[in-house]
């Protein structure tokens, strides 16, 4: 009792920029359940959610811990040969490595001024 089981997979999920989302079966869950906070009524969060859940899926790994990313995941990724692997607070996130370094050196102007906006004391 309380303690996590080992990892044997990840959901993996279209994400935001164009990249996968994986989680853990707890991260996921906690995830799934934040989303019981949407209300269906609203297009907008349907439609999220209609899309979220339907490209999800749950990749196992194989015993090397690698995982098998389905294609149509790949192809919303554009995924090809090299892939950026990122540790993100409760997710990893697969970037193709070319978009990755474009992203990275376009977004680095705005880190400190983002960080700024974000810990300004109340």
């Amino acid at each position: 009792p309380g303690e996590e089981r080992p990892i044997d997979g990840f959901f993996v999920t279209t994400g935001m920029e164009k990249t996968l989302f994986l989680f853990t079966a707890k991260g996921f869950e906690e995830l799934r359940k934040s989303f019981s906070n949407l209300s269906f009524a609203r297009t907008g969060q349907r439609e999220f959610q209609r899309t979220f859940f339907a490209n999800t899926t749950f990749a196992e790994l194989d015993p090397q811990g690698r995982i098998l990313v389905r294609d149509n995941l790949k192809g919303w990724a554009v995924l090809k040969r090299d892939v950026a692997i990122l540790g993100v607070e409760n997710r990893i996130e697969l970037w193709d490595s070319g978009r990755w370094e474009k992203y990275r050196k376009q977004s680095s102007g705005r880190f400190e001024k983002t960080a700024d906006e974000l810990f300004k004391p109340f």
